[in-house]
């Protein structure tokens, strides 16, 4: 009977408490701290090493093993990425992801010593800032809302890079289908892109401008070959101002842009 409680209690701590490992030379080792004796005095906030102190080295590029997971993992250059699980002094438990450049990311939910669920919170990044989409308290089973963002405004700050992508594409395509249409027109054969290297500059300037800001053609002044395409960039500019308006107005009735 003892014995069996030995082993059920050896699989319970290999089940609850993560082993940690860290990546040296490109093998990959058990967690070590190194012990560093210091040469030159430091300063760390109110306290200050001297020469002669030891202090441990925690290695970077380093993750953990939680029942055949692996979590709470760091670059070589010890910034979090993927899921993590945090142990809190105070007993709570978060858990949550991280971006590959260690920005919180996605809804990180915090536990009690229980168990139960006492925090929701949901991020977003972008370069180097994290958001707020919103925050949610719960306490005896029942939820406050503490802070949240509009569904305009999370629409917008979590795809951000699509919602540029697209409207560059359709923006700039106009350049491409406004260029023959003025090269018709005027009798000329310019590029719509204009470049100035040191003494190598294109002659196109004027032209590219035009092509980047006109955003209507009057069709039926046009030659018959530039009219198809005259209708096409009627249709993107539309679509890009609409866009591009479209988002101004949300953000300021979301009151994004305070």
């Amino acid at each position: 009977m003892n014995k069996l409680i030995i082993i059920v209690l050896i699989v319970f701590s290999f089940s609850c408490f993560a082993q940690k490992f860290m990546i040296k030379n490109g093998d990959t080792l058990i967690y070590e701290q190194t012990m560093e004796i210091h040469k030159d005095t430091m300063y760390f906030g109110n306290n200050t090493i001297y020469p002669g102190d030891t202090t441990y080295s925690f290695p970077c590029y380093t993750f953990e093993k939680r029942d055949g997971q692996i979590i709470n993992q760091r670059t070589p250059n010890c910034l979090p990425v993927g899921f993590w699980i945090i142990e809190h002094e105070n007993g709570t438990i978060s858990k949550g992801n991280y971006t590959s450049n260690g920005k919180l990311t996605g809804i990180w939910k915090t536990y009690d010593k229980g168990g139960q669920l006492i925090k929701e919170i949901e991020y977003t990044s972008i370069g180097n800032d994290t958001y707020t989409l919103k925050e949610i308290h719960y306490k005896d089973g029942q939820a406050t809302i503490v802070s949240k963002k509009t569904w305009f405004a999370s629409f917008y700050l979590q795809h951000l890079l699509l919602i540029s992508i697209i409207l560059g594409v359709i923006f700039f395509s106009r350049v491409f289908i406004n260029s023959p249409i003025y090269n018709r027109k005027n009798g000329t054969n310019y590029s719509p892109i204009y470049f100035h290297f040191g003494p190598i500059v294109s002659k196109n300037f004027g032209h590219s401008l035009m092509c980047t800001f006109t955003f209507w053609w009057s069709v039926g002044k046009l030659k018959e070959e530039s009219r198809s395409l005259a209708k096409v960039s009627n249709i993107l500019s539309i679509i890009a101002l609409g866009l591009f308006f479209g988002l101004i107005i949300g953000l300021g009735l979301s009151g994004e842009l305070k």
